[in-house]
């Protein structure tokens, strides 16, 4: 008997040894000069795009190399990863859990045939509450797959969105209701040498607009840039100078580095609206120089011409309407808004300043 106790206390004690050697050793603090094998990381979650697949969407997601830099765990993904979801809420789930990819890249087919649902307005703006970072939003050429599936691609037209403050968050203007308008980036593969593009880069920017969720217009890339600064912000990357008027032998007058503010004022009349929209404009020349005041002119000219296109189409994504909105609680709504638009005298000013005071 004492034996049998005497084998048990020696198995208990070499077991109590044995947890205390795997404690010390698990928790022994390495040094600046150790290996660090162990200090490995997820694969970084670029992109996501998104296409019409079959049973609702297709998505594509893109992986890439910590930023950090650091290994890959050996389970991480890696490379491309297509899986089919009934929604796009379905597909989100997981990046609402862990991390949001930096891009939702949005297939052009899906965008010309479905559009963009209010609901998904909603969804990517919960996405990154965590990390604090939202996840960039844009209409892509051709199909998302294709776009996420080439690294240059992807990289480039990331870069390209992060240059300008609307590109950035272009949702930051818009509505989650149905009857709101949004104004989408749409990166489209040029060659580098058009459209100012730096080089390498291979991606130009445009908008397009959304209507009840349908899409209305595609904009140019001066038109898209000129409604982001009527919109108010700042970090726009460029305006161009109108070649209609004054045209110059070699390049054409560029503002870069801009701010932009609006002040929008309204008679409050449903009936019969009268708006007076003040655009103020702090920017850096560029090219050819010309006076702020014959920059002022410009824009006031091609802000005028993109305003009367909106009317046209009965499109609102300036927001003109909240002025009107207080002035008929209960009354007002969007169609009878979208009715008075047409109607409505719409006065652009435009005052334009260079960094310096010029």
């Amino acid at each position: 008997m004492n034996i049998k106790r005497i084998l048990m206390n020696r198995a208990v004690s070499m077991l109590l040894a044995t947890a205390c050697l795997l404690q010390v050793t698990g928790c022994a603090r390495l040094t600046d000069a150790d290996p660090r094998a162990l200090q490995v990381e997820e694969a970084r979650l670029v992109a996501a795009g998104i296409d019409e697949g079959p049973g609702g969407l297709r998505v594509t997601t893109g992986y890439g190399p910590p930023a950090s830099g650091r290994p890959l765990r050996a389970y991480s993904n890696s490379g491309l990863r297509t899986q089919s979801f009934v929604s796009f809420q379905a597909a989100a789930y997981p990046w609402e859990r862990h991390r949001p990819p930096e891009l939702v890249a949005i297939g052009e087919a899906w965008a010309r045939s479905r559009g963009f649902p209010a609901s998904w307005t909603r969804q990517i703006r919960m996405l990154g509450v965590k990390q604090g970072r939202r996840p960039l939003v844009a209409v892509v050429e051709g199909t998302a797959e294709r776009f996420v599936s080439s690294p240059e691609m992807m990289n480039g037209g990331i870069a390209r969105l992060r240059e300008g403050g609307w590109t950035a968050d272009p949702l930051r203007f818009a509505g989650s209701a149905y009857e709101d308008d949004v104004v989408l980036p749409y990166l489209s593969a040029v060659p580098a040498v058009m459209d100012n593009i730096p080089s390498g880069s291979g991606v130009s920017t445009r908008a397009l607009l959304f209507k009840k969720q349908e899409l209305v217009v595609e904009l140019s890339s001066s038109q898209s840039n000129l409604l982001a600064c009527m919109m108010g912000g700042d970090g726009l990357p460029k305006l161009e100078w109108s070649s209609e008027e004054s045209p110059f032998a070699t390049d054409s007058p560029l503002l870069r580095n801009i701010t932009c503010r609006a002040e929008i004022a309204s008679n409050g009349d449903l009936k019969q609206p009268r708006l007076n929209i003040v655009m103020r404009v702090a920017a850096s020349p560029g090219g050819p120089s010309v006076t702020a005041d014959s920059w002022a002119l410009n824009l006031q000219r091609q802000g005028t011409e993109l305003i009367r296109l909106l009317q046209g189409l009965r499109s609102d994504p300036l927001r003109l309407g909240e002025s009107v909105r207080q002035q008929y609680p209960g009354v007002w709504n969007q169609d009878r808004w979208r009715d008075a638009l047409t109607r409505a005298r719409i006065d652009l000013q435009v005052r334009v300043t260079f960094d310096g005071g010029a």
